[in-house]
């Protein structure tokens, strides 16, 4: 079934049934008491691996720094700038 944004009210329920016959009763697991949740380190592994790896994370990280250092640097010569006399 194609999406049509114009569909008729009839075709609208009959999707917005499936969809929530899909959904089930809004819980993810059958059971929520039964829910065992073990996180190991090859979990943070795996994480690392499809944020695209080490080399992600320490280019973001340079990139933060170099932000502030240039943040501080233009507060710095703001200030230096608002101290001179006319």
């Amino acid at each position: 079934m194609d999406y049509n944004p114009l569909a008729s009210g009839t075709e609208l329920h009959a999707r917005y049934k499936k969809l929530r016959s899909l959904r089930g009763n809004g819980k993810l697991i059958a059971a929520e008491s039964e829910e065992v949740v073990k996180v190991e380190r090859k979990t943070y592994m795996r994480l690392m691996q499809a944020w695209g790896g080490w080399k992600v994370v320490i280019m973001v990280n340079l990139a933060m720094c170099c932000f502030m250092f240039t943040s501080i640097y233009n507060n710095n010569l703001l200030l230096s700038w608002a101290d001179k006399p006319a």
